[in-house]
């Protein structure tokens, strides 16, 4: 795994989980009206099949749980973080376990919807939400 930090910590802090499939930043800053922070974690090649072993969830588990701390120290506990994920389901059920309600940002996942234009925001889950 790879996990790439923002040349500049402006803008929006998005997070970008890119295992499946590449995502380019001016899909995200469309997404959110100008230019964003966007932290990524990816792997050499993102491709359908990444997943392979219960040891890459494992390290993708650690990886994120890491990031998130550090986006957290950042861009402020307050600060809604923009999530866009194209990996496999057995990530976002990972990427939601590590989240933690009480303690970490608000955050707001986006799905891409080829209809309305690219990504669009669909779950918006505040501090202190355990949903």
């Amino acid at each position: 795994l790879q996990v790439v930090a923002p040349a500049s910590n402006t803008g929006a802090p998005a997070l970008v989980i890119a295992l499946s499939a590449t995502v380019n930043d001016d899909r995200i800053d469309a997404a959110l009206d100008g230019a964003a922070s966007i932290w990524r974690v990816t792997c050499e090649t993102p491709h359908h099949d990444w997943l392979k072993s219960r040891e890459q969830l494992a390290s993708f588990r650690k990886a994120v749980r890491l990031l998130l701390d550090k986006i957290k120290a950042i861009h402020g506990q307050d600060t809604p973080l923009h999530v866009f994920l194209a990996g496999p389901v057995a990530a976002a059920v990972e990427l939601g376990r590590v989240r933690q309600p009480k303690a970490d940002m608000p955050w707001r996942v986006y799905d891409q919807i080829n209809n309305l234009g690219g990504f669009i925001p669909t779950i918006t889950i505040e501090s202190g939400d355990a949903s």
